[in-house]
């Protein structure tokens, strides 16, 4: 293996560790405040979907970078909610601001929420990420007790109970795992992949099968098991899978739509 030195930064070395550690707070914001905020908002203004971001920039005219995360998601009533973190080098030090902003059927735009710091330190500002991803994404004020609820009844998005194409067995269950990816679950595979036993879609992270229920009219050939971590159409034998899915026969015979117990 080929090993290659940081280059320095103004007369300071820049450490794997230094960086690591700002790497992971940031991504720890990402699969724990912000995702636990995009899944509560799939369910509460499912349509249309929430999204959740993960990306960075250059800055204009310069050599510095920004990263951010943000969750975007509109109320029922057409109001638009953008909950966001960003961390922002410049210079020796790094920036980190977190904000929700609002913007009404209107086209006004306000923030209702702003927080900032800048650090020089790495520690420092792993734990300033950690703590204003916190207080950014429990900044929840804006969804009623109806919204909370879900909605459900005609606004559930109804499944077929096969594919309309022979070819894709798995397109009938499709709108499920695009649902999942855009709570913020990822696609090992990409998509579905033709195993031994079947077609699956496997899910890096535990299926929302809550939200499934909450958002998708099943037919009662679509088994979900948390236990399992799978979602399985028992006709064509496709299914949607989480890190923790188990034999697929031993799925068989549990019922689509019913809570776990």
């Amino acid at each position: 293996m080929l090993a290659v030195g940081l280059p320095p930064c103004d007369d300071h070395l820049v450490s794997v560790a230094d960086i690591r550690v700002v790497f992971r707070a940031l991504a720890e914001a990402r699969n724990k405040d912000f995702y636990n905020l995009c899944v509560l908002l799939t369910r509460s203004w499912p349509k249309p979907l929430p999204k959740i971001e993960f990306r960075i920039y250059p800055v204009a005219e310069s050599t510095d970078a920004r990263v951010v995360v943000r969750v975007a998601a509109t109320r029922p009533d057409g109001t638009d909610f953008d909950w966001g973190l960003a961390v922002t080098t410049q210079q020796d030090s790094l920036f980190i601001e977190g904000s929700v902003d609002m913007r009404t059927p209107e086209d006004d735009w306000s923030e209702v929420f702003s927080k900032s710091r800048e650090t020089t330190d790495p520690e420092q500002a792993a734990s300033l990420i950690r703590a204003i991803a916190s207080e950014v994404c429990s900044q929840r004020q804006w969804l009623s007790s109806d919204s909370e609820r879900g909605f459900g009844g005609e606004n559930m998005t109804e499944i077929l109970r096969t594919s309309e194409d022979a070819t894709r067995p798995w397109l009938n269950i499709t709108p499920i795992a695009n649902f999942l990816v855009n709570a913020g679950n990822i696609m090992v595979d990409g998509g579905f992949g033709l195993y031994q036993d079947g077609w699956r879609c496997r899910m890096e992270e535990p299926l929302d099968l809550d939200g499934v229920r909450r958002n998708f009219d099943l037919p009662d050939t679509i088994l979900l098991s948390k236990d399992h971590d799978t979602i399985l159409d028992k006709l064509s034998w496709c299914s949607i899978e989480g890190p923790r899915a188990h034999p697929r026969s031993l799925v068989v015979g549990e019922v689509s739509g019913k809570p776990d117990s």
